[in-house]
């Protein structure tokens, strides 16, 4: 049984979390906007095309400033919604699942069978069990050691491993 005090900052922790653009990702992000940008250069007059590209740069730079902050409030907002205060939780390995509840109230328990994990991710403060729509957050606090989280999490990739086999 793992007790430990959960915060909204462990939960604000999983939308910061590194999300790794490589390969196909990056080129499917890109693309379209690189394609449309020599569309575009293509079918401009060379002095048109640089009044017309300062211009599109200002306005790329503020529609880059305002997604930026609409992107930090929702994170900020879901992880409020996942956490609105310190709360006491208790997370039990059971046989077959986790089962993580807070300590005092009513609240329904979060639990999270093999087959339904979609990914566990180990950073250095906090272990993350995904099983969309549940997300476990552990701090590591509540292990007795760096090592003893880590085996942890190998064990329960282990389990979610062999659950979608």
């Amino acid at each position: 049984m793992l007790r430990y005090r959960l915060t909204p900052a462990d939960a604000l922790a999983w939308g910061y979390r590194q999300i790794d653009l490589t390969g196909l990702r990056k080129l499917g992000l890109l693309a379209p906007w690189i394609v449309l940008g020599m569309v575009w250069a293509a079918a401009e007059p060379l002095p048109d095309l640089l009044a017309r590209g300062a211009a599109a740069g200002g306005a790329a730079i503020l529609a880059w400033l305002v997604v930026r902050i609409l992107v930090t409030r929702a994170k900020r907002w879901r992880a409020h919604a996942r956490v609105p205060a310190l709360v006491d939780m208790i997370c039990q390995v059971r046989a077959d699942h986790l089962e993580a509840r807070p300590e005092t109230g009513d609240a329904a328990p979060i639990i999270i069978a093999p087959q339904t994990m979609h990914r566990v991710l180990l950073t250095s403060d906090r272990l993350f069990v995904e099983a969309a729509p549940d997300l476990l957050v552990v701090p590591s606090s509540a292990f007795a050691s760096p090592d003893a989280m880590a085996a942890f999490a190998a064990h329960r990739e282990a389990l979610s491993r062999a659950a979608a086999d």
